[in-house]
């Protein structure tokens, strides 16, 4: 069992990972000077007393279906504008186009030739 929790610090900042159950994991950092703020200590309050307040709303399988959705929106639109194409065609592209963004995001590829490629989605 992991804690919900991991938090580090350096001279600077505290940095916050999320690691709740069926949520996506979210980063937050917070310069050691933000800490000394009212909200900066309602923060550190919640690391020990309600950590559940920095739980993600986003659940993963909410991350797959919004992706999922963007890619079908692709596929309608490579269908609209090259008609020659086979559904099999369209389909066994996306799916490689797929292939290579998690092979970049795990670091299996290290040409990082997709990062701009999430503001294109936005579709």
């Amino acid at each position: 069992m992991n804690p919900p929790l991991l938090i580090v610090s350096d001279l600077d900042s505290l940095v916050i990972h999320t690691n709740c159950t069926n949520t996506v994991k979210k980063v937050t950092t917070h310069t050691l000077d933000e800490t000394l703020t009212k909200n900066g200590l309602g923060m550190i309050r919640s690391i020990f007393y309600a950590p559940n307040t920095f739980r993600s709303p986003i659940t993963p399988e909410r991350v797959t279906e919004e992706v999922a959705a963007k890619f079908a929106r692709l596929a309608q639109l490579i269908t609209r504008y090259e008609k020659h194409a086979a559904p099999q065609e369209i389909a066994h592209f996306l799916t490689r186009l797929l292939f290579c963004l998690f092979a970049e995001d795990i670091r299996l590829c290290f040409c990082r030739s997709f990062n701009p490629l999430p503001r294109i989605l936005v579709i």
